[in-house]
């Protein structure tokens, strides 16, 4: 698969270093549950993975757009 981060930075409406952070988040988050699915240490669910997986991107996004304001002044 892959990835084009030129495409994500613009849905995201994040510049490549955020961008790339946000992606790295997701990746681990994924990892996570492919290592615990392959040791079936989890049930296959895939409505919930995908609930927990939307949250982490959405999380990440907030995250960065935050350390943003922070880094510009701005009050939380």
């Amino acid at each position: 698969m892959v990835i084009d981060a030129a495409a994500m930075q613009g849905a995201m409406g994040l510049n490549m270093e955020q961008t790339k952070k946000v992606f790295l988040t997701l990746a681990l988050f994924v990892h996570g549950y492919a290592s615990i699915l392959v040791n079936n240490s989890l049930e296959y669910d895939e409505s919930l993975i995908t609930t927990h997986l939307e949250r982490v991107y959405t999380g990440a996004i907030l995250a960065i757009q935050e350390e943003e304001k922070s880094s510009k002044g701005e009050s939380k």
